[in-house]
């Protein structure tokens, strides 16, 4: 992995900040393994996804912010009375991020 950012940053000319940088350990990657300076975290936070090593609960973060963000805007816009087009908006979202988080995550086994 070392070897791979070195070679990465020659080709770019880019660096990388070992303080501001974090390690996900994902699958059978062990947090043992030290990659550079870059300590490890167990949550990191990718292009406003939350990624978790376990893909389970990455989904169920991820839905909590999505549905979050959401409702704040909705509650944002409740008093500005939005025309209708606007409401059918966030009803499709939430419609669709309901169905996407459902069709991600299979029921667990009562």
């Amino acid at each position: 992995m070392r070897e791979i950012l070195h070679d990465y940053m020659k080709a770019t000319g880019a660096n990388i900040n070992e303080h501001k940088s974090c390690a996900l350990a994902l699958g059978a990657w062990s947090k043992l393994t030290p990659i550079m300076n870059i300590k490890y975290n167990d949550n990191i936070k990718l292009l406003e996804f939350q990624m978790n090593a376990h893909p389970k609960h990455s989904a169920q973060m991820s839905w909590m912010t999505l549905t979050s963000k959401i409702g704040t805007q909705a509650k944002e816009n409740y008093h500005r009375a939005p025309n209708l087009m606007s409401r059918i908006r966030y009803v499709n979202e939430v419609l669709l991020a309901t169905a996407w988080y459902n069709a991600q995550i299979p029921p667990s086994p009562e």
